[in-house]
């Protein structure tokens, strides 16, 4: 029983979401990259004067080069310029928001990654010394003070992954379960102690996600 934020075929998990053979089967939520144009739309609409908006990946991450693609794709639509910032350990935080200020960035998007999920109170707090207008990925962000986030429902994806646990140990057969691959997104959110920022800075964007 697998339950994660890859893709299962490409992962190699399975090899049909609707019939995944072998005896392996679970929940999937969205990848990073599939939703990555959808949160630099809406960073744009909160900030739509910035010109340049960087984009903090950890290299060595799975889904880092199709996430980067999608993102550089979507740059190119909105005529924004990108500057890639790469952090393979918390160490290197430090350093990439430092770049960031040097480089004058006017916002900030952080992939999908379980380095970034894992240490992001160090994130976010960095994004608040540095009052870099800031998107994640997931809502875990923004309840950690996040400004904004857009991404698929962890809790969703685990409760998913609970159900058919909970069928196979009652007798069913992991062959004919079908991996599940469109668990609910969390609609766009932006923190309590930001909006107030969001209201004042009068860039308040209209939140139009797509399910």
């Amino acid at each position: 029983m697998f339950a994660n934020g890859d893709d299962p075929l490409k992962a190699g998990h399975v090899v049909s979401l609707n019939r995944p053979e072998g005896n392996v089967t679970g929940a999937s939520f969205f990848s990073a990259a599939v939703v990555a144009s959808k949160r630099l739309e809406l960073l744009h609409q909160l900030v739509p004067k910035v010109t340049t908006v960087a984009f903090l990946e950890n290299p060595t991450g799975l889904q880092a080069i199709a996430e980067r693609n999608e993102v550089q794709t979507s740059v190119q639509g909105f005529r924004l310029h990108m500057l890639v910032l790469d952090a393979v350990r918390e160490d290197d935080f430090e350093s990439a928001f430092g770049t960031l200020a040097d480089r004058h960035v006017g916002a900030l998007f952080v992939a999908g990654d379980v380095l970034f999920l894992s240490r992001r109170d160090h994130l976010v707090a960095l994004a608040a010394r540095y009052a870099i207008p800031t998107v994640y990925q997931l809502r875990e962000f923004v309840t950690s003070g996040g400004l904004m986030s857009y991404g698929a429902s962890i809790t969703d994806t685990y409760r998913i992954a609970g159900v058919y646990t909970g069928q196979i140990l009652k007798g069913a057969n992991p062959l004919t379960s079908r991996s599940y691959y469109r668990p609910s997104m969390n609609w766009p959110s932006i923190s309590r102690p930001q909006r107030r920022w969001v209201l004042t800075s009068r860039r308040c964007c209209l939140l139009s996600p797509t399910r």
